[in-house]
């Protein structure tokens, strides 16, 4: 994986979410196309869609200003959006709009916990199983110094190292 620009693509990103006004459609739909594009796969965006971004938007600007037990439980309560009919694209859009509460879902984690990308309710035991084990997180020496910068958030920290995990599993297979 080449660390330095998976994280200069990361720091872009949360540079961006961090200016985006979320009550705008425009900007919840600029969002998921940066999220897109840090991704595989291509979004593919429908005016039948509006609703769904509208929820999210909505969800985006009602999360600011939570903590992760309130904003996991609202997300719980409230999880009837996904960009591009997609968990893992949803995950990372939440993530960049919340990064100190959700963290990124992708198939390399679902497959790493037995699961499935699609799972929504995965997704969210994830989260919770995350907040539970982040207080006694603690980094290998292997960690990239690009970790340690500013805005990296120990939740992406802990991410990180679980998606390298995966990554190193999926290729001893």
């Amino acid at each position: 994986m080449d660390s330095r620009g998976y994280l200069e693509g990361y720091a872009a990103l949360i540079n961006l979410f961090s200016i985006l006004d979320f009550s705008k459609l425009l900007h919840v739909q600029a969002g998921a196309y940066a999220v897109y594009g840090w991704m595989p796969r291509v979004l593919t965006y429908k005016a039948s869609d509006e609703d769904c971004y509208k929820a999210l938007g909505h969800f985006a600007v009602e999360i600011r200003g939570l903590d992760v037990r309130n904003a996991l439980d609202k997300f719980r309560d409230t999880q009837k959006f996904a960009i591009n009919n997609s968990v893992v694209g949803t995950s990372k859009f939440l993530h960049f709009a919340a990064p100190n509460i959700f963290p990124i879902w992708d198939s390399k984690i679902a497959n790493y916990f037995d699961s499935q990308p699609t799972a929504a309710d995965d997704y969210y035991a994830y989260c919770e199983a995350l907040h539970l084990y982040l207080p006694k997180a603690k980094w290998p020496d292997s960690f990239p110094d690009q970790l340690n910068a500013s805005g990296v958030t120990p939740l992406r920290k802990l991410e990180f190292c679980l998606f390298r995990k995966a990554s190193d599993s999926r290729n001893k297979n």
